[in-house]
């Protein structure tokens, strides 16, 4: 038994009925027999169902406000499909809004809900397959088409399995004509599903190829069992009545491009849909709101469930770890739609959280854009008053504000001359001279200071954190503690004078104003009496950890900041959550808990939790959900990134560079310190160094080089990462030098193309900019490179933009976390970085974009111990997959793939390839492929070892391995090419073509398969496929390259054979079976290459003669078609004869013609009349009565193939 759609179909019916659907087949949807669900085949929408369903679900609102809804519903009135589609999912999940009248004449505004999205069986679940739709003239009959309450939510297109041409690709593009050619039934959907039985994908709407993606788990604690269908577990895993409704509701959202206004639907993936599942049952659990039941426990690359060690209402939702690039901003947004409308929250509050503004920007524009799903705007705190005004409030709302703003108000010591803050007079305060009095007394510390410093660090007092050198307003405190409110001072023999002692009164008095203690110690009673000092210290602060000073008592809540709401169903979304403020004992976060004494906690992180890092846990809690690299980029949601290390390329002595250890981390996490600052730290030696002119203009020369390998064979766009806002500057000049055209857009509009000085290949254009903050201080040559925040943002999306000739981009610490640029495929980083900083900005280069194989870093600087170190990191906390590749696999494939090649053409020369003229090189290709053909299973095997040397040569462009082979792949490329496009046609796009590897070295002739064509290269004038002349026949039997002559005569006949199948039937397929037994001969080394030409040649006349038998006849093409279906019989043309069988044909045409309609296949009742008239005339005539049954048969098929013309 063959494997065929049917099959499939079958099963996917077979699963929807496990899960609670009802199920029918095409039939019982036709309008003549459908007993009212469907008056037309226009009709997309089971109106009956509908109705019945909206009484059900809304038995409170009057029938003329449902039917009203139900008109809204039928009738979408929307500019596009998209937008239609936006809309009616609005309708779906928020309810459709009307009005009526109350008993008192008054107006009631009231909502009538589609979907009863609390109880599962108050709905209407149903799955049809060949669900016909006819719309403009079109026919369609989609696979399977699943409803809910009479809306047509979920498309599912099969293709076979068993056959090699039937990919889940084919499934792909038949939606995108589907969404063409029958957009009404587009309009309702929710979900796309592609499959051949075996594979499976679910996209959106507006989804492109690469985001259709698969869906591994069904309940989501564990991967489905090996060997289980990816269809059944797509089909359980999303169908299953409650995980659709929760999909419905709060895992599909709308985006609008704000540059462009392109709407794009997205729907969760897996790893996103059970992450926040968890992650709601968790956050309930930490609130205290109610009691939750327990949630799975299995761990593991992709899973989600119950937090280890949660306790209700201990504040602590816990962690979901999910792999930069795999959707974290989606999976917060999700998250947020779905825990806002948790009954058990009662509309709760919600707070998102980053450490930086253009991280709070970035999110809290996602968030804007996508506010449908929330339900509400989100707001975002424009300072610290604002975030209190915002937080003031019984219930609702989404604030997005940085940590920073949970820091408490203070009073002005000094009012700044013109009201505003300055660099001096920063929101009020003077801070002139400041950071260099605070530097300079940490470097003149007495010995009483000294000593004290290190008792409160090693002593640590009631697990108390002291501060040194502390800044309030104006003053400079000597050690502050921030949990107990209190300043310490040593005051040596100075502070003992009148004049000092009514300085030091007024600083206390300006201290005690803020709500400080102040404690004051004489620098001889510290130096004496220690013990005492410390003792008298201790009695002043409260614990931190559950004891007092004694080791006894409960926090203390003295010198804690005031609450701003005490409510629990305040939930606090942190982005990056193990970011080093998240610090109890002082700091930001201690204010945020202070003012959110209650709220809830749960964290979200695109790089895991160091094991050491205790207070991330204290705050957040446990993984509750992990997605790794490895599983991400098997998912394909991100792709996989090379390192690639150019230090030695550049001569450069690694040992040289001052070792980069945990001190950097602070360092390069901060802004820049003032260039006094810089020459007391390591920092100011490794950047000496890093930016010396001649090791900049060595990089400058290197990175021009690489880029423009890399972007031959892969096009994209490059961010180059430099350790200073100076070595930016530097080496973007340095580069401009080089390559003078980079500079100005105006060059780019000027010329689109330029030639390299000692080369003759052609480079696209290419812009070169930097982005990075600055003052007015910075010098011209600076302030170039500095705009405004628009300005950055319009940056922004010119990079992000692939047509866009911004291409290169020098960044210090912009665009590093939270930049999205898929089109970006190359990082070359010459500043240090290390754990999740590292992790985190090499992560640009890792998001999906068209056919791109995967990101590279290139290491200018010696990061590969750290990058060890942060793999080290990431498999402790149970991740799998490493964050890079070596470039050296990718190279070893490549000349693995390479010499397998080589060995195929193994004593065929190509050396006129690259020396010899535009002839000479296109004619090797038909030789090549007469090379190739004649090798067992040859084309077969080239075709995939070409396409894994070009991917594998992507990746590693610029290597000196690559260099050396590159006019080789050029040359396979072309074969392949032709080789493709003789055999397969038109496979692919344009575009997907654009995205292949592209030609590296001759622009002479094109090897992207456009431009080669098969005829040309074989010496042959393209033929009219439909006229098989004997002129063109000889011509193909003359040609000197066999093998090339049979693969042209397959194709052809193929072709041909594809055109009449549409018409005659029987014709069709008898000489498809004798195509098919050649061919197997051919392939099987059964006859010679000469005799499967000439067979092929016989065949071709044959079907000439064919058609010229209409002719001699005396019958149209219909008429010869509905003969040929008689005559199939040899003993029915015995018997009649072909005067006879010609008189029948000609009167079935005629009276079939009169009968069928456009439907008439899919009605029983019309099959059977035409059937009866079929048989009658057969009669009438005397056609064998033995016979009759066979011939009907073949008569209703071949008409079927006709109807839909004569209709």
């Amino acid at each position: 038994m063959n494997l065929t759609e049917s099959i499939v179909e079958e099963a996917a019916l077979e699963w929807f009925g496990e899960l609670g659907y009802s199920c029918l087949g095409a039939e019982a949807l036709t309008p003549a027999l459908s007993h009212g669900e469907r008056e037309s085949y226009g009709e997309v929408v089971l109106v009956g169902r509908l109705r019945a369903a909206l009484r059900r679900i809304n038995p409170t609102i009057p029938e003329e406000a449902r039917e009203e809804a139900l008109r809204k519903v039928v009738r979408l009135d929307f500019p596009s499909l998209v937008a239609a589609n936006r809309g009616f999912h609005k309708f779906l999940r928020d309810g459709v809004d009307v009005e009526y009248a109350r008993p008192d004449g008054s107006t009631r505004h009231d909502k009538v809900w589609l979907v009863d999205f609390a109880d599962v069986q108050a709905n209407d679940w149903l799955a049809v397959n060949q669900f016909t739709v006819i719309e403009q003239g079109h026919n369609r009959r989609p696979d399977v088409v699943v409803f809910l309450n009479g809306l047509p939510l979920g498309l599912i297109e099969l293709k076979n399995a068993a056959d090699e041409d039937a990919t889940i690709w084919s499934a792909y593009q038949q939606l995108q004509t589907y969404k063409a050619e029958i957009p009404t039934l587009l309009r309702y959907n929710a979900a796309l599903i592609v499959s051949d039985g075996v594979q499976a994908r679910i996209g959106s709407l507006t989804a492109n190829q690469e985001w259709f993606k698969v869906w591994r788990t069904i309940a989501g604690d564990v991967d489905a069992p090996a060997g289980t269908l990816e269809l059944e577990t797509l089909v359980r895993g999303v169908f299953d009545r409650e995980r659709l409704l929760r999909l419905l509701e709060n895992f599909i959202v709308f985006e609008e491009d704000p540059d462009n206004g392109a709407l794009h639907k997205i729907i969760a993936g897996y790893h996103q849909f059970h992450a926040v599942t968890a992650a709601v049952e968790e956050t309930v659990r930490a609130s205290g709101m109610c009691e939750v039941g327990l949630l799975r426990e299995t761990p593991g690359t992709s899973w989600a469930g119950k937090m280890h060690g949660g306790k209700p209402g201990d504040r602590r939702a816990g962690v979901v770890w999910h792999t930069q690039g795999s959707g974290k901003s989606f999976t917060m947004l999700f998250f947020a739609a779905a825990v806002v409308r948790h009954p058990a929250m009662q509309n709760p509050t919600l707070v998102v959280l980053t450490d930086r503004n253009d991280l709070d920007d970035q999110l809290f524009g996602q968030f804007q854009r996508c506010h449908d799903i929330l339900g509400q705007m989100p707001i975002q705190a424009t300072d610290r008053a604002h975030l209190r005004e915002l937080l003031n409030r019984a219930s609702g709302g989404v604030v997005f504000t940085t940590l920073q703003k949970f820091a408490p108000l203070e009073p002005s010591p000094r009012p700044s001359p013109s009201g505003r803050g300055s660099e001096q007079y920063r929101g009020g305060f003077d801070f002139s001279g400041l950071k260099k009095e605070v530097r300079e007394l940490r470097l003149k510390q007495t010995e009483a200071e000294s000593l004290l410093w290190e008792l409160l660090r090693n002593r640590k007092l009631a697990g108390a954190k002291f501060r040194r050198q502390h800044q309030f307003g104006e003053y400079v405190t000597d050690f502050f503690c921030d949990d107990a409110k209190l300043v310490v001072e040593c005051d040596g023999a100075p502070h003992s004078t009148p004049e000092r002692a009514k300085i030091d009164q007024k600083r206390d008095a300006y201290l005690k104003s803020q709500g400080l203690s102040v404690l004051r110690f004489e620098n001889a009673r510290v130096l004496s009496d220690p013990e005492g000092v410390l003792d008298e210290i201790a009695s002043h602060l409260p614990s931190t950890f559950g004891r007092g000073a004694g080791g006894e008592g409960n926090v203390a809540s003295k010198g804690r900041n005031e609450a701003l709401s005490e409510r629990r169903n305040i939930i606090v979304i942190a982005d990056e959550a193990h970011r080093s403020q998240y610090d109890l004992i002082d700091g930001l976060a201690r204010h945020m808990r202070d003012a959110l004494p209650q709220a809830s906690f749960i964290g979200f992180t695109g790089t895991p939790i160091e094991k050491t890092d205790a207070n991330t846990r204290a705050v957040f809690g446990d993984y509750i959900s992990i997605y790794d690299i490895q599983r991400a980029v098997a998912d394909k949601a991100t792709v996989p990134i090379y390192y690639e290390s150019r230090i030695a390329k550049l001569g450069l002595n690694a040992s040289e560079l001052p070792k980069l250890d945990a001190e950097f981390e602070e360092i390069t996490e901060g802004e820049e310190l003032t260039k006094k600052e810089k020459l007391k730290t390591k920092w100011a030696a490794l950047e000496a160094l890093v930016g010396d002119p001649k090791r900049i203009a060595l990089i400058a020369a290197d990175l021009v080089q690489h880029f423009e390998k890399r972007v031959e064979a892969m096009d994209g766009k490059a961010m180059v990462v430099c350790m200073s806002r100076r070595i930016c500057v530097d080496l973007y000049n340095a580069l401009i030098k080089l390559r003078p055209a980079w500079a100005e857009d105006e060059n780019v509009e000027r010329a689109s193309k330029f030639v390299h000085e000692g080369t003759n290949s052609e480079v696209r254009s290419t812009v070169l900019k930097v982005v990075m903050t600055g003052s007015a201080e910075d010098g011209p040559e600076w302030q170039k490179h500095i705009g405004n925040k628009q300005h950055r943002r319009e940056l922004a999306n010119r990079f992000k933009d692939p047509k866009d000739p911004f291409r290169i981009v020098i960044v210090r610490d912009m665009w590093l976390t939270g930049f999205d640029a898929p089109c970006l495929h190359t990082m070359y980083a010459d500043k240090p970085m290390q754990g999740h900083g590292l992790m985190q900005a090499i992560a640009r280069v890792n998001r999906v974009f068209k056919d791109k194989p995967g990101g590279l870093v290139v290491d200018y600087l010696g990061l590969a111990d750290q990058l060890k170190h942060a793999l080290a990191n990431y498999t402790e906390s149970g991740g799998k997959g490493d964050p890079t590749y070596d470039t050296r696999q990718a190279i070893a494939v490549m000349l693995e793939k390479h010499g397998i090649a080589c060995d195929m053409m193994h004593g065929f020369s190509w050396a006129k390839w690259t020396t010899g003229t535009a002839t000479e090189r296109l004619k090797l290709i038909p030789v090549g492929q007469e090379h190739i053909l004649e090798q067992e299973d040859g084309k077969k095997r080239w075709v995939q070892v070409v396409t894994e040397l070009s991917r594998a040569f992507a990746l590693c462009a610029a290597s000196d391995e690559a260099t050396a082979i590159r006019d080789d792949v050029s040359f396979f490329q072309a074969l392949q090419a032709a080789l493709n496009k003789q055999g397969i046609g038109n496979r692919k796009t344009p575009e997907q073509i654009d995205a292949a590897v592209r030609q590296l070295v001759s622009k002479a002739i094109t090897t992207d398969g456009q431009v080669i064509d098969v005829f040309t290269a074989a010496g042959l004038p393209k033929p009219d496929i439909s006229i098989l002349s004997d002129g063109f026949l000889a011509e193909v039997r003359g040609l000197k390259h066999k093998n090339v002559a049979a693969e042209l005569l397959e194709k052809l006949l193929k072709d041909e054979l594809k055109v009449r199948s549409k018409r005659n039937l029987v014709q069709s397929q008898l000489f498809s079976e004798k195509l098919k037994k050649t061919l197997n001969a051919y392939h099987n080394r059964a006859i010679s290459t000469m005799e499967v030409i000439e067979e092929l040649i016989r065949l071709a006349k044959e079907l000439d003669a064919a058609t010229k038998r209409g002719v001699d006849l005396g019958l149209t093409d219909d008429e010869i078609a509905f003969y040929d279906a008689l005559a199939a019989n040899e003993s029915a043309v015995k018997a009649m004869g072909d005067d006879k069988l010609k008189v029948i044909a000609a009167e079935l045409i005629t009276q079939v013609r009169k009968s069928v309609t456009i439907d008439w296949t899919l009605r029983e009742g019309a099959r059977a009349k035409i059937r009866v008239m079929v048989k009658r005339i057969l009669n009438k005539y005397g056609y064998p009565p033995d016979l009759q049954e066979e011939a009907v048969k073949t008569v209703l098929m071949q008409a079927e193939l006709l109807c839909a013309e004569w209709a």
